[in-house]
C-alpha cells in the first residue's frame, strides 16, 4: 500500500506545474531568462514580486494567480520549490542593507535572481 501510495504521488508531482502571473501576465510566457524576486513579509504570509525587466510599480509586480488574486506563499522555501517547479534556477542571492544606526541592528532586503532552466 505504501508503494502504490508513493508511486501515486511521484505521478502528481509530475504534473504539478502552478502557472505564475506577474499583473496578469503568465511568468512563464515572458521572454525573460533572468529574473529578480523579491520575498516580503505581510501579516504572517509571504508575498513575492518579480521584475523580469517591465516598467511597473513594485506592488503590480506581484506573483498572483490566473484570477489576479494575491498568491500567499507558505514560507521562502515554499517559495523557491514553486520557483524550481516552474523551471526557475537560483543564481544569485543577496541583500540590500536597510535602516539602522550605530546603536541598532541593520535589516536588509534580500533579492534572489534566477535564470530560466533550460530543459532538454
Amino acid at each position: 500500500m505504501k508503494k502504490l501510495l508513493f508511486i501515486i504521488m511521484l505521478l502528481l508531482s509530475t504534473f504539478i506545474y502552478a502557472d505564475m502571473y506577474v499583473n496578469g501576465v503568465e511568468l512563464n510566457s515572458t521572454k525573460a531568462h533572468y529574473i529578480k524576486v523579491e520575498i516580503k513579509y505581510s501579516l504572517g504570509k509571504t508575498l513575492v514580486y518579480v521584475d523580469y525587466g517591465q516598467d511597473e510599480v513594485i506592488r503590480h509586480r506581484r506573483v498572483t494567480n490566473k484570477n489576479n488574486e494575491k498568491r500567499y506563499f507558505v514560507s521562502v522555501a515554499d517559495v523557491l520549490n514553486t520557483f524550481y517547479n516552474n523551471d526557475w534556477e537560483i543564481k544569485e542571492v543577496f541583500t540590500v542593507p536597510s535602516g539602522g544606526s550605530d546603536d541598532s541592528s541593520i535589516s536588509g532586503t534580500s533579492y534572489y535572481i534566477f535564470e530560466r532552466m533550460i530543459i532538454k
